[in-house]
């Protein structure tokens, strides 16, 4: 298992509807979710996603995060993960 990082905004399970990818739809969400936990001051957000999911990959390097950390081979149900991360926006004063 991958350690998380205490304080961060956890995000998990993220998918988009196949005819919605590629439409910005990840971004709108993600742009809602920050929004949201502005006011609580997370410095940061992390995902967890198949190491081998390089759409995914692909649309959250587009939305600023970058891969941190990965599993070992053979870790957990046999899937490598991979942890990525991104600094949060500040909240609006």
């Amino acid at each position: 298992a991958l350690p998380r990082s205490p304080g961060a905004l956890q995000l998990e399970n993220i998918a988009v509807w196949p005819g919605w990818r590629g439409r910005g739809a990840l971004a709108l969400l993600f742009a809602g979710i920050y929004a949201h936990v502005a006011a609580q001051g997370p410095p940061r957000a992390e995902i967890l996603l198949m190491q081998r999911n390089v759409p995914a990959r692909r649309a959250y390097e587009k939305l600023g995060y970058r891969a941190e950390a990965e599993s070992a081979p053979g870790s957990g149900a046999g899937m490598r993960m991979l942890r990525m991360a991104r600094a949060l926006p500040p909240a609006a004063a």
